[in-house]
C-alpha cells in the first residue's frame, strides 16, 4: 500500500474514531466543570448518562453533544494519519508482518 493510502486510511479511521467518542469527551469535560465550587454547571455532577442526557436535551446534538467538533477534526485526523502510517512504515521496514503488502 502507497503512502497516500495509508495516510487516507489513517485519517478516515481517526476521523470516525473522534465521531464516535467525542460526545463522551463533551460530557467529561462538563462533568469536571460541576466539580468546581464557583460555577453554576453543579446539575451536571449526577452521573455520566444524566449528563449527556441534559447536554442532548439543552442544546441538542449538533449544539451540544458535538460543539467544537470541526476544531477537533483539525487536530486528530493529521495526527491519526500520521500516527498510522508510521507504525505501518516502521513495520515494514522492520520485516515484521503487518498483514499489509508493500
Amino acid at each position: 500500500m502507497k503512502l497516500p493510502a495509508k495516510l487516507l486510511c489513517g485519517g478516515l479511521a481517526g476521523a470516525v474514531a473522534q465521531s464516535v467518542s467525542y460526545p463522551l469527551d463533551v460530557t467529561r469535560r462538563r462533568m469536571q466543570l460541576a466539580l468546581m465550587p464557583t460555577t453554576e454547571a453543579k446539575r451536571f455532577g449526577s452521573g455520566m448518562f444524566h449528563t449527556l442526557m441534559l447536554i442532548y436535551e439543552e442544546n441538542g446534538v449538533v449544539k451540544g453533544l458535538y460543539r467544537g467538533m470541526s476544531i477537533n477534526y483539525l487536530r486528530a485526523i493529521p495526527m491519526a494519519a500520521v500516527s498510522f502510517s508510521t507504525y505501518e512504515l516502521m513495520g515494514q521496514l522492520l520485516g515484521l508482518d503487518t498483514g499489509m503488502k508493500v
